[in-house]
């Protein structure tokens, strides 16, 4: 504003946390598996207690799709994990299911060879988090691609 020859500046700062969006992408994926060795795939749902993929997990399976069709000589073997509620024979039935249902849809959906992708599933024994808690349950249930 000027004032009789005199400018004022008037700032303004407005205090927030930092949020922090990454986006998983084809290149990500590649990366994770080159330097890691696996990657914990967070978007891959299904509804409690089946083996059916919701359709919001395909965004992220077809960029799994992706990285298989752009090395050909990829293995990958899908893991399925599940949390603690439940019997253990239960969960691990259920997790080999789950793995299952997404090597089916790499190979059904992308065209990706049945013989470069197998299908584990370990139940609740390999947990990430704590299963007292609903945010470390949801940590458990997860499905990992690991390179082989």
């Amino acid at each position: 504003v000027a004032n009789g020859g005199e400018i004022y500046t008037l700032t303004i700062v407005e205090r927030a946390g930092m949020a922090q969006q990454v986006e998983l992408n084809a290149a990500a994926i590649a990366a994770a598996l080159n330097d890691k060795g696996s990657l914990t795939l967070r978007n891959i749902l299904f509804d409690t207690g089946k083996a059916t993929l919701k359709p919001e997990s395909s965004k992220e399976l077809q960029l799994v799709i992706e990285v298989l069709k752009a090395d050909g000589s990829l293995r990958l073997e899908i893991q399925g994990h599940t949390d603690n509620v439940g019997q253990p024979a239960a969960n691990l039935t259920l997790s080999q299911q789950r793995a299952a249902a997404v090597r089916d849809y790499l190979i059904k959906t992308g065209g990706i060879a049945a013989g470069r992708l197998t299908a584990a599933g370990f139940g609740d024994t390999t947990p990430v988090g704590p299963n007292t808690t609903d945010e470390g349950r949801a940590l458990n249930r997860r499905v990992e691609i690991v390179k082989k």
